[in-house]
């Protein structure tokens, strides 16, 4: 299996806990990932973005080294989907954490998973709701999956799912071609300022001094310590104005 040294590790544990298992991890740097990709890599785990500086792995290059090389993939979105307009049909499994840019309540999550690996792969905890019509399979055997990626369904978590439909039902509306270029078009102009040009993702990560993130955080600005510098990260709710104070707290006399 291969992986990226630079990624979140709620994608690189599950990964390394097989070495356990005989399975062969190889770990190279992001920007060589797919590169790496050949005929002795069996499966790939990734993010589509980095959650600590925000960079975009090329997804349309990654599916097609895959296909090449007859290589499963698992691809995360969780900082993807919402703002980054992606085929998850490229990927063997993708996996999406919806508190993030979906503005969903934590606690709700989508997977993908390709049709001819519905029978391949085993559900690790299947419940009543994984069943192919959950409320008549509730009692007794036999075993009796869904006939379709539902089998790796967990049940619901009723409340968190209430609120997730109106913010799905926003981002679908608006669509995330024209989310991620709004997000996109902040996140660049708060990056010029720090010496970043040409940035093209909603994520921005900078190295800022100790008494200017002080000053910031007291301003109300909020952002996040990630990987030794501090991580802006831009969407629907944010505008210019508020890109132009955060700079004006951070790059200021």
């Amino acid at each position: 299996m291969l992986v990226a040294e630079e990624d979140f590790t709620s994608v690189l544990f599950p990964v390394l806990q097989t070495q356990n298992d005989g399975v062969d991890v190889i770990v190279v740097p992001l920007d060589k990932f797919i590169e790496n990709i050949d005929e002795s890599i069996d499966w790939v785990a990734v993010s589509a973005v980095q959650s600590s500086d925000g960079r975009i792995l090329d997804l349309d290059a990654l599916a097609e080294a895959c296909r090449q090389n007859h290589t499963r993939s698992y691809v995360d979105l969780t900082q993807a989907a919402g703002w980054l307009e992606i085929n998850a049909e490229q990927f063997d499994i993708t996996a999406t954490g919806a508190y993030k840019w979906l503005l969903c309540p934590r606690g709700t999550g989508f997977m993908t998973v390709k049709p001819e690996l519905w029978h391949e792969l085993q559900p690790v905890a299947p419940g009543w709701y994984a069943g192919e019509k959950p409320w008549d399979s509730i009692y007794r055997p036999p075993l009796r999956l869904a006939n379709s990626a539902r089998r790796f369904d967990i049940s619901p978590a009723w409340v968190c799912w209430a609120g997730a439909a109106p913010a799905l039902e926003l981002l679908a509306e608006i669509g995330p071609g024209a989310i991620g270029t709004h997000n996109m078009g902040l996140a660049a102009a708060f990056a010029e300022p720090f010496g970043i040009p040409d940035h093209d993702s909603a994520i921005v990560s900078i190295e800022v001094a100790a008494d200017k993130l002080g000053a910031a955080r007291e301003a109300g600005i909020v952002f996040s310590s990630r990987g030794g510098n501090s991580r802006f990260a831009f969407h629907l709710y944010n505008s210019m104005d508020e890109v132009e104070f955060a700079v004006n707290c951070l790059a200021g006399d």
